[in-house]
């Protein structure tokens, strides 16, 4: 991936989750099954995620509830994919192929990746975040409400409709090799891999997830993506991010300031 892309990756923007189906309860909006999450590229000259926002309690993706909270995050973690316009580009997946009936999509995982802490990133890392946003019986699951979630794959584990069929297309992921995933799904859906590029769907240290618990993603637990910055302070009047300096990709120079309103 060229230096240029690179940079672009890690300055891009939620602007807006736009929705074509059924939305949410609430004030935030989330495309459904079927539909392309929507983001916009800012130059990294202008990092648009810095300034005032509303307060932000956890910078966990996968139990976000506020964009604001998505702005921040986009900054510290990293998905499979990414779109640039409506297309599907790499990220920590450097290759994808889909079977031909749809059902079965594999991965190629980007190398040399690791986590704020450490972890390194490979399949056993996208199983145990996969594992925790579908499984409600899974113990790194808890209590949280994972609307991403459950707006874009429609349900969960173990949930049917009346004639016992899953409401949720996904069915679940498998390990091939320490850096080749593959994906079950039960009934096709042509814009899979669009939707993993929301970023609902970016991935938390394994490691981190289990030692900080109910705390991860708190100012009081831990928080650790693969992304470019940390979190290096988180007061009751903002968050400053610093750059990520085993970032996989190039390291910005400066860090980034929230201040909340």
């Amino acid at each position: 991936m060229s230096k240029a892309i690179t940079t672009l990756i890690f300055a891009i923007l939620i602007i807006s989750l736009a929705l074509t189906a059924c939305g949410p309860t609430g004030t935030e909006q989330v495309p459904g099954p079927g539909t392309e999450p929507s983001v916009s590229a800012v130059t990294p000259s202008q990092p648009s995620g810095a300034g005032s926002i509303t307060q932000v309690t956890r910078l966990d993706p996968a139990t976000a509830e506020t964009e604001d909270t998505l702005r921040v995050a986009q900054y510290i973690y990293e998905g499979l994919t990414y779109l640039e316009g409506s297309q599907a580009m790499p990220l920590l997946a450097t290759e994808w192929s889909v079977s031909e009936n749809g059902l079965e999509y594999t991965f190629i995982l980007r190398q040399g990746v690791s986590f704020h802490d450490g972890t390194p990133f490979n399949a056993d890392a996208v199983i145990v975040n996969f594992n925790r946003w579908f499984d409600p019986e899974n113990p790194l699951h808890g209590s949280a409400t994972f609307i991403g979630w459950e707006e874009y794959f429609l349900a969960f584990k173990g949930e049917v409709d009346d004639n016992g069929r899953p409401l949720s297309f996904f069915d679940g992921v498998e390990k091939i090799n320490d850096y080749t995933v593959l994906f079950h799904l039960n009934r096709a859906e042509p814009n899979f891999i669009n939707l993993l590029a929301s970023p609902y769907f970016a991935f938390a240290s394994p490691s981190m997830l289990t030692d900080a618990g109910a705390d991860y993603g708190s100012s009081m637990g831990k928080v650790a993506g693969t992304g470019p910055y940390t979190v290096e302070t988180w007061t009751d009047t903002g968050i400053t991010l610093a750059p990520n300096v085993i970032f996989w990709g190039e390291v910005p120079e400066n860090s980034l300031e929230f201040q909340f309103k």
